[in-house]
This record gives C-alpha cells, sequence and structure tokens, in this order.
C-alpha cells in the first residue's frame, strides 16, 4: 500500500507540473507572438494606444455635453419627466412604440390634445428646454467620462 500512495502522489505531482509548465510555455509563446504582430501591425500605422482614440479636450464654454441637462443624462442622475407628462404624451397607441414598431397615430395625436397648445404641455419643461436650445449652439461635445477606463 505505501508503495501505491508513494507511485500515485508522484504521477499526481508530476502530471501537476506538467500541466504548469504547459501552461507557462503557452502563455510566454502567446505573449511573444502578440507583441510580435502588434510591432508589425504598429509598422503599418495601426496605433494601440487608448489616450490616441479619447476625444481631445474640450472647454465647456463650446461643450455641448457640460451642460447639466445633458450631463446628467449621460451619467444617470437626470430626474425622469415621465411622471410630469401627459396622458397624451404617454399613450402607446396615440405616440407608438419602437420597441414593437408600432408608429405613432398622429390624427389621435391631435385629436387628444384637444383645444390645448403644445406650449402649454410643454410649459413645466421651459428650463430644460432652455439649456437644451443653448446646448445645441456648441460646436463639439466630449463627455465627462473616463476614455481610458476599459470597463
Amino acid at each position: 500500500m505505501k508503495t501505491f500512495l508513494r507511485r500515485f502522489f508522484w504521477t499526481l505531482g508530476t502530471l501537476a507540473v506538467l500541466i504548469f509548465l504547459f501552461h507557462f510555455v503557452e502563455t510566454w509563446r502567446g505573449r511573444r507572438a502578440w507583441a510580435q504582430w502588434k510591432r508589425a501591425q504598429e509598422a503599418v500605422g495601426i496605433n494601440y494606444d487608448p489616450a490616441a482614440y479619447a476625444p481631445k479636450a474640450i472647454p465647456d464654454a463650446e461643450n455641448f455635453a457640460a451642460v447639466p441637462f445633458v450631463s446628467d443624462a449621460v451619467t444617470g442622475k437626470a430626474q425622469l419627466i415621465s411622471g410630469q407628462l401627459s396622458g397624451v404624451f404617454t399613450n402607446p397607441p396615440t405616440v407608438g412604440d419602437w420597441r414593437v414598431c408600432r408608429t405613432a397615430d398622429y390624427a389621435a395625436f391631435a385629436k387628444e390634445l384637444g383645444p390645448r397648445s403644445m406650449e402649454d404641455y410643454l410649459q413645466p419643461f421651459e428650463t430644460r428646454l432652455a439649456e437644451l436650445d443653448e446646448a445645441l449652439r456648441r460646436p463639439s461635445c466630449r463627455f465627462k467620462v473616463d476614455y481610458l477606463d476599459s470597463n
């Protein structure tokens, strides 16, 4: 029994060392091949530096994404306004539903609007619309996120 256990553990240890060596060699070969391929691609002109693909910094006065309304929407801090909208704008048969490919029924929409004008419905959102109007006049856009973060 002693001889069997000795041979068993010797075989198990040898197998573990062989598996480790296999992975070590394959990792080394893979890194070497990747470095060689990357050097060849960089010689052709392909850039692998993530900073080269990030948008350039833009002054806030020229940045569309610097407006609080827009930046809050990107970062997920925006307040949902669907609860403040009238049923005219939230009624799926009237406004359609892009998830099920149903287009808006504009005749029903106009009928539901009734005597009120669109300006009456949009009055509570006047400050947000003014912010958006001001943002649309800015020539560039760069969101305030970390472009070098791989996650």
